[in-house]
């Protein structure tokens, strides 16, 4: 998507955060061939209809740079909000991070093609 193309992507996991459907790319639902090109099909019908400008200015939201600024709006935020922990009072997450780690759940499957 950064360079203005559309994608097509899973109906899962990051792409639901990053894909806007119709507009920066297409999903498919199932894991199959057939879902695939079915898409893939829907995709060549539609092709010229995506805005490359559209799709790049929206991948932006995800850059390293964008994360980098918004973690550092967040980081001063807090330090504002918390003018005492910066000076030299410990901060909450070291008191967590000095402790034992939390249990562990029971492992979780995840599908793979061959499911």
């Amino acid at each position: 998507m950064a360079s203005g193309k559309p994608v097509i992507a899973r109906r899962r996991g990051g792409a639901l955060e990053t894909v806007i459907a119709g507009q920066t790319g297409l999903f498919f639902d199932r894991p199959t061939a057939d879902s695939l090109a079915r898409t893939i099909l829907d995709f060549e019908a539609v092709e010229d209809s995506f805005d490359p400008e559209l799709i790049s200015l929206h991948a932006r939201k995800f850059s390293k740079e964008t994360f980098k600024h918004r973690l550092s709006r967040v980081l001063e935020e807090y330090l504002d909000d918390n003018a005492d922990a910066s000076l030299g009072r410990s901060l909450p997450w070291d008191a967590a991070l000095a402790g034992p780690l939390p249990a562990l759940g029971p492992p979780i499957h995840l599908p793979t093609a061959a499911d």
